[in-house]
């Protein structure tokens, strides 16, 4: 039971850890941005730092 705790524990960790990178690694974008052609359909703060001094690109 504690090896599957373990290696259920790693596994969180690790995708946290993804998720963490992603989110710092992704460009910030402004609250009015809009998605881009083919976007994940999901909240922009799963991805991205939301920030309203980022700059609204064209998708």
């Amino acid at each position: 039971m504690r090896r599957v705790a373990v290696w259920a524990g790693a596994i969180v960790a690790l995708a946290l850890l993804g998720w963490g990178a992603l989110h710092v690694f992704i460009s910030p974008v402004h609250p009015d941005q809009p998605s881009p052609p083919g976007h994940p359909a999901s909240a922009c703060w799963t991805c991205h730092f939301v920030s309203a001094s980022a700059d609204i690109r064209e998708p």
